[in-house]
């Protein structure tokens, strides 16, 4: 308790003892804790529930509005391959050929995306992703 008591800590070690480093310390804390990204909207932004929720509502808004899109997308794709018409394709291609042309128009479309745009090349009979426009043919 002597260290708690101003009058007894003053005779056992002094006025200035740990003055420096406690105010470096203190000037630092008050610095970091008031930086922009210390407080306010940035720990909202920042908190691990953000992005997850952002995320989640992206992906589903994404399935609602856009699979079928996506959905007529791939069928016109294939039926622009394999012959022109929906009774080709079923010509063509068998029910297993069909699902593997699906597969690999799948993975044609999301592989492209991730390409930049000079190194992407686009399928016959798909529009997206797109080509680079050098690419185009």
């Amino acid at each position: 308790m002597v260290l708690f008591s101003a009058y007894r800590s003053q005779r056992l070690v002094g006025p200035t003892f740990m003055k420096g480093i406690t105010d470096r310390t203190r000037a630092f804390s008050e610095w970091y804790m008031g930086r922009p990204w210390a407080s306010g909207y940035v720990i909202y932004s920042m908190d691990a529930r953000t992005p997850l929720a952002i995320t989640c509502i992206w992906y589903f808004m994404q399935r609602y509005f856009h699979a079928s899109l996506e959905e007529d997308e791939f069928e016109r794709t294939l039926i622009e391959r394999w012959g022109g018409s929906v009774d080709a394709v079923r010509q063509n291609l068998t029910k297993e050929d069909q699902a593997r042309a699906r597969a690999a128009l799948q993975h044609e479309q999301y592989y492209g995306s991730f390409l930049p745009a000079e190194l992407r090349w686009l399928p016959p009979g798909l529009d997206l992703p797109g080509p680079a426009p050098s690419h185009h043919h």
